[in-house]
């Protein structure tokens, strides 16, 4: 066959060819210019950003008979046939690790040129090398002949010895920036051309993961693919990865509580061939672009992908999209070690819904709860001030808001007074089968946030929960009243509760632990009459006083565990 493919085609013949890797080429360069070539380079860097082509220029400057601004001229015969000549040998390490091959090449490092200045040795992956095939270089590298210089190319340069890379210039090629791709890629198509839309080419560059090489790969099968206009849909079909209109959908729906179309989405991607890892990746890479966008209100090239970030931001609040990258993290560890990935995944996503999802019954619910304790406030204000109407008929029944720091503050001191390890051991029991309760569905809107809910301290009528995150605090505390008939439910005897952040959990037992060293007590206090834990205006007043008298250390270690005790 007598094509060549677009990434040999295009391949830098020269130093200012090469795209994103300014200082390595202004070094070399100078090194040239001034005559300062060193015996032995080592080039690390990922793939396909230039490591064994910088390489094979290098092989043609030092060669070439008239230099032109330490470019190779490309016209003299060494230029013309330095790619074919005996001088410039390339080896694989991936297959030649061995010691006799590296001990064959010692040998041979003593002949001299055949018809240029220096013979280049460039010794890709050199670091699947052994152990043995490294001693046996070492002292090659050290002192090798005049007419030899070593290029050492690796994807890890980790795990090169130090011994051998202390003998080396070493050179670290960078990822090459999407723009320097996306401006390669635009002449390739002009000269190609090849109909392409921008949107396509800045997807092809960020897909590529600052590889030139793949990304001029993948225009090629692109190419193959759509002879007309390549579109960054085209993209999307043929690396397989998952459109940003997409993405906004699936996690719209999220937030919408839409469970058949996640179920039905995933289900889909996952008969299609899609690797269910990178498309989680890829879901992580953008909510990253939206949190940029939400706190810099930095826009991206990609216009289609810009519109699908503005819209998420709307959608999302920094809490679920931090919540969602924590918990898409975790899924993915999973999902790399599961047999059934898609099961995961979707429980993983429904799981979210659950948890982030507000139904429009409870945002209204909401806005009126509001609205009712505004004005029993006025009409508080009008009727001490002789306005109002004491008529009880026109008040309405008071509804359940988030509690005040007031009824939070009562609810743990309360705890603590009256906390055991006896009813924290049971609680625990108990908890292990929350399942079974939270499959109720009087209960399903807490369903997915009282598995990330653990109990901390528990007493006869009082518990207190924590979570990892303030979003699932913040959506036990908003349903108290249900997770309170819950829990009667579990353990057949009322209790209050209240749930706090790791954090304020933390400061709640450190200062629990300082009081009770100090010999401070614990009184139960009031809850108001009506129990209504959105509105406490008056002062609450100690009742009756819990016993005290038994040792504070055995008190502390009881309710919070051994974990607290230091020995001195």
């Amino acid at each position: 066959m007598s094509y060549l493919a677009l990434y040999r085609k295009y391949r830098p013949v020269s130093f200012d060819e090469v795209f994103g890797q300014d200082n390595i080429v202004k070094i070399i360069k100078n090194a040239v210019i001034n005559e300062k070539i060193s015996h032995a380079y080592l080039f690390s860097g990922p793939r396909g950003t230039g490591k064994t082509t910088t390489a094979k220029i290098l092989a043609k400057v030092v060669n070439c008979e008239s230099l032109e601004n330490g470019n190779p001229c490309g016209k003299c015969n060494s230029c013309l046939n330095i790619l074919s000549s005996n001088d410039i040998v390339e080896i694989d390490a991936a297959s030649n690790n061995g010691v006799e091959e590296i001990r064959s090449l010692r040998e041979k490092v003593n002949l001299v040129p055949s018809q240029n200045k220096y013979k280049i040795y460039i010794i890709d992956e050199v670091h699947m090398l052994t152990t043995q095939a490294f001693n046996a270089l070492l002292k090659t590298l050290e002192e090798p002949p005049k007419h030899v210089i070593f290029v050492l190319a690796t994807t890890e340069p980790n795990k090169i010895p130090l011994t051998i890379s202390s003998r080396c210039q070493k050179f670290q090629f960078n990822r090459i920036d999407d723009i320097d791709i996306v401006k390669r890629l635009r002449q390739i198509s002009e000269n190609e051309n090849i109909s392409i839309t921008d949107d396509a080419l800045y997807e092809i560059a960020r897909v590529s993961d600052g590889g030139m090489r793949d990304s001029i790969n993948l225009l090629d099968q692109l190419c193959s693919y759509n002879l007309n206009n390549i579109t960054v849909d085209d993209v999307y079909n043929v690396y397989g990865t998952i459109s940003y209109g997409d993405i906004s959908k699936l996690l719209s729906s999220i937030k919408e509580n839409n469970g058949n179309f996640i179920v039905s989405y995933v289900e889909k991607i996952n008969n299609n061939g899609i690797n269910l890892s990178k498309f989680i990746e890829e879901i992580l890479l953008f909510l990253k672009d939206v949190l940029i966008y939400k706190n810099c209100g930095r826009e991206l090239s990609i216009k289609s992908k810009n519109d699908c970030i503005i819209k998420i931001n709307y959608i999302f609040n920094a809490k679920d999209i931090y919540y969602t990258i924590d918990l898409l993290n975790e899924l993915l560890n999973k999902i790399k070690y599961s047999v059934h990935p898609s099961v995961l995944l979707i429980t993983g996503l429904l799981k979210l819904c659950n948890i982030m999802s507000i139904s429009e019954e409870n945002v209204e619910s909401a806005c009126n709860i509001k609205c009712e304790n505004k004005k029993n406030i006025t009409d508080n204000t009008d009727r001490k001030n002789g306005l109002g109407n004491d008529d009880a008929s026109t008040s309405k029944p008071k509804k359940l808001l988030l509690p005040t720091s007031e009824y939070i503050d009562i609810i743990i001191n309360n705890t603590f007074a009256t906390a055991s390890r006896e009813y924290l051991d049971n609680l625990l029991k108990q908890w292990d089968n929350i399942a079974e309760y939270i499959s109720i569905s009087k209960y399903s809107s807490i369903s997915g946030v009282l598995s990330d809910i653990v109990p901390r301290a528990a007493g006869k009528e009082y518990v207190i929960l924590s979570g990892r995150y303030d979003s699932i605090v913040d959506r036990v505390n908003s349903n108290l009243l249900l997770v309170e008939q819950m829990l009667e439910d579990m353990l057949k005897y009322k209790v209050k509760v209240i749930a706090l952040s790791e954090d304020i959990w933390e400061q709640r037992k450190v200062e629990y632990i300082s009081n009770r060293k100090n010999g401070v007590g614990y009184s139960l206090k009031n809850l108001p009459n009506n129990n209504d834990i959105s509105l406490i205006n008056n002062k609450v007043e100690a009742t009756s006083n819990f016993d005290v008298s038994s040792s504070s250390i055995d008190r502390i270690v009881n309710i919070v565990g051994e974990d607290i005790i230091e020995y001195v």
